[in-house]
């Protein structure tokens, strides 16, 4: 009889324990679920602040890409009604113009490098030099023959005063005694650099053979 009331009573102390302990297990569940439900609010605030931040952000890049795209315009427009137009067209006609020539002069010369090559040096290719050297012998009149080596140099001199005579650096004078031609000094030669003036002694020679195909 006794056994039975204290298992009773053992009963009924587990009985509470078990409540106690659903009790406590409800308690830390709508916890967890009450901070899980208030943090939900925060993360779509965060998502929602990024999507604002994106947004703005494109809203930037699109208003500077536009800026961009006016400020070139206006460029193009103050440009185009700018006497600065007019100087650029000029200067690339004037380079145009300038290759069209260049590219001239270079099929010319090599003409004449090659018809003389041709008729002087058994195809052998004549340099610059050598090219002034034959049109002194040609001006002297003497025809070839063996010259000392301070004739050679006035023989280049003739040359380059009678290819230089038509830019008005230069004026034919007379012919002394021996037969050799003499020029006076109109105007002083300008400062060039090395490649400028090969392609105006280059120029020279072409006209001075163009000249010399026209008298005949």
């Amino acid at each position: 009889m006794a056994f039975q009331v204290i298992t009773r009573k053992m009963r009924k102390v587990n009985g509470s324990v078990n409540t106690t302990n659903q009790s406590c297990q409800r308690s830390n569940f709508d916890k967890q679920t009450f901070e899980e439900t208030s943090d939900k609010p925060e993360q779509q605030d965060r998502s929602n602040d990024n999507i604002k931040h994106i947004h703005k952000k494109k809203s930037r890049i699109v208003a500077k890409d536009k800026g961009k795209a006016l400020t070139m315009k206006i460029h193009r427009e103050e440009l185009e009604n700018s006497p600065l137009k007019n100087l650029y067209i000029c200067t690339l006609k004037m380079r145009k113009q300038t290759m069209a020539r260049d590219l001239q002069l270079k099929q010319e010369w090599e003409s004449v490098v090659k018809f003389l090559s041709d008729k002087f040096a058994d195809g052998d290719i004549l340099d610059l030099d050598s090219i002034i050297y034959l049109i002194g012998v040609q001006e002297l009149g003497k025809g070839v023959q063996k010259f000392k080596k301070d004739e050679k140099i006035n023989l280049m001199h003739i040359a380059i005063c009678r290819l230089l005579e038509p830019y008005g650096y230069y004026e034919f004078e007379f012919i002394d005694p021996d037969g050799w031609p003499h020029y006076k000094v109109l105007e002083e030669l300008p400062v060039l650099k090395p490649g400028e003036q090969t392609v105006l002694m280059k120029e020279a020679i072409v006209k001075y053979f163009s000249s010399e195909e026209e008298e005949v």
